[in-house]
């Protein structure tokens, strides 16, 4: 590919010179031709975990995965690291505050005003901003985070804590 995909982000390598970037799960590399997908380098930090992320726990230690690249929780964001040892024997846990969302679902905008963000963390960017009521379709998950559709057909970011499910929103 020519281009990476909008939104993108660079992504830092412990001990590599070399640029990585990421995007919904996938590392690029530029190559003479443009850009491709490569196996996760391990190492590499990103901001946020990939939407579908699963939450693991061995021997009380918690790992992240997608599409079989595990991660571990790193003071920078969220580190690419070898698969947890006996990885046979995980447990899938669920997040502590799991949401009670699917793809698909719609919710209420709780507060009077609420940031929509380019990314699942408040050090991300604002895109819009929606108002009390407003209804956003669900699109994917992140932890304390939803991804969602705007009214207007934008996508982007919101904290899961100022949203309710639009059929409890509606009892009085």
């Amino acid at each position: 590919m020519s281009h990476l995909p909008p939104g993108h982000s660079r992504v830092r390598v412990r001990d590599r010179n070399e640029n990585f970037f990421f995007w919904a799960g996938l590392f690029y590399s530029r190559n003479l031709w443009g850009f491709v997908t490569v196996r996760a380098p391990l190492g590499a930090v990103v901001l946020s975990l990939p939407i579908g992320c699963r939450t693991i726990r061995v021997s009380r230690e918690t790992w992240y995965c997608y599409e079989d690249v595990y991660y571990r929780k790193v003071p920078a964001g969220y580190e690419v690291v070898e698969a947890p040892p006996r990885v046979l024997e995980v447990e899938n846990v669920p997040p502590a505050h799991a949401p009670p969302y699917q793809p698909g679902d719609l919710v209420w905008v709780d507060p009077a005003s609420l940031n929509v963000r380019t990314g699942p963390g408040t050090e991300f960017g604002i895109v819009a901003v929606v108002a009390r009521w407003e209804s956003l379709e669900v699109k994917g998950m992140s932890p304390g985070w939803l991804y969602v559709r705007l009214p207007s057909g934008r996508m982007g970011w919101v904290m899961e804590e100022y949203v309710a499910p639009k059929e409890l929103a509606s009892r009085g």
